[in-house]
């Protein structure tokens, strides 16, 4: 009598942790809370949602230490981030060049005013040249 009774206390056991573990299992609206204030402060909805090492790291590793396999979602990210970080690397480029020409230009034409300003003004006559004391005054 003692075997049954003891299969049935383990029974009942097993019962409550599979109770226990399926009551702790939630997928209601309550669990996204802080939602609001993360999304108000500029942050993901979910802490896991876009970034982070939930998401980024990989679900598992090899009992030696090498990691897992990627899953496809994160070589899709991986393959996104790569095409923004040449994407930057381009605008980049693009802005020192546009930089460079602006400077280019704006040189060339304080250059063609200067050089213009030099061609109107030319001392006419011989004033300048025969009296040197004629600009200067007395002290």
């Amino acid at each position: 009598m003692a075997a049954p009774m003891i299969r049935s206390s383990l029974k009942l056991t097993a019962d409550t942790i599979n109770r226990v573990t399926s009551k702790n299992v939630h997928t209601c609206k309550c669990l996204l809370a802080g939602e609001k204030w993360r999304v108000a402060r500029g942050l993901p909805r979910a802490f896991d949602a876009e970034y982070g090492p939930f998401l980024d790291r990989p679900d598992w590793s090899y009992a030696d230490g090498r990691p897992g396999l990627s899953s496809k979602g994160m070589l899709a990210r991986r393959e996104e981030r790569k095409k923004l970080a040449t994407q930057a690397v381009e605008y980049l480029e693009f802005l020192d060049k546009a930089k460079s020409n602006y400077n280019k230009n704006t040189a060339e034409t304080q250059r063609q005013n200067e050089q213009i300003i030099r061609r109107k003004f030319k001392p006419k006559g011989n004033t300048y040249k025969s009296n040197p004391n004629l600009g200067k005054t007395n002290s």
